[in-house]
């Protein structure tokens, strides 16, 4: 993630999964696929893989990024003086180098990935983070406070509230929840928001997966 000057366009610095200085292609290369971290037991790849696919700014300072191809979101603090800067973060640890927290949507996809797109509520404290996945075409609404899962939106299909290759996720003034879809879909929805627009509790952890089972 590239940090510029929204004036000038000037470079700031840049930063990776948990705050990481990002490596160079060999070593990028050199940390194996999903699968094989997977296999390992590695439950926190050091790198966002490719395509790094959403990057989103809350009001209190919040940086949360759609790691698309590693199926998770990572937050970060725009505040934290440390983030991307040189700084190192090997095992993930919030506090360091700007690194919050993460969340994993519905991992284990592989190629496709999940997290693509993301929006905040419009409520002052921006409570609820709604996160669209590509592989199995829903959006989860999640309590931004603690990333967990309340609710979601859709399932595959051509249908009115089904998604084909769902891509896009927007939220406007009033609650209401927008999705873009591409591939032969080619279309818009529109989902009205009733009561509150603010998001608050417990809910499912991690986000994703099979209904009824949790």
């Amino acid at each position: 993630v590239l940090i510029v000057d929204a004036d000038t366009g000037k470079y700031i610095g840049h930063f990776g999964a948990y705050g990481n200085s990002p490596v160079d292609d060999a070593g990028a290369k050199a940390s194996g696929t999903w699968i094989e971290d997977s296999s390992k037991g590695n439950r926190k790849p050091a790198f966002f893989r490719n395509p790094v696919h959403c990057v989103k700014i809350a009001n209190d300072g919040k940086i949360y990024v759609c790691d698309r191809g590693n199926d998770r979101i990572q937050v970060f603090d725009k505040n934290d003086a440390t983030l991307g800067k040189p700084c190192r973060n090997p095992n993930g640890e919030p506090g360091k180098c700007g690194y919050v927290a993460e969340q994993f949507v519905s991992d284990h996809t592989n190629i496709i990935g999940t997290a693509v797109s993301m929006s905040f509520s419009p409520d002052k404290a921006q409570s609820c983070l709604y996160v669209a996945d590509n592989a199995n075409m829903t959006v989860y609404v999640l309590n931004r406070a603690n990333l967990q899962e309340l609710g979601r939106l859709g399932r595959a299909g051509r249908s009115a509230g089904e998604f084909h290759y769902l891509h896009q996720v927007g939220v406007d003034s009033k609650g209401n929840v927008y999705t873009a879809e591409v591939d032969t879909a080619k279309r818009i929805q529109k989902f009205l928001r009733y009561g509150a627009a603010g998001c608050s509790g417990t809910g499912a952890s991690p986000v994703g997966g099979v209904l009824g089972t949790k």
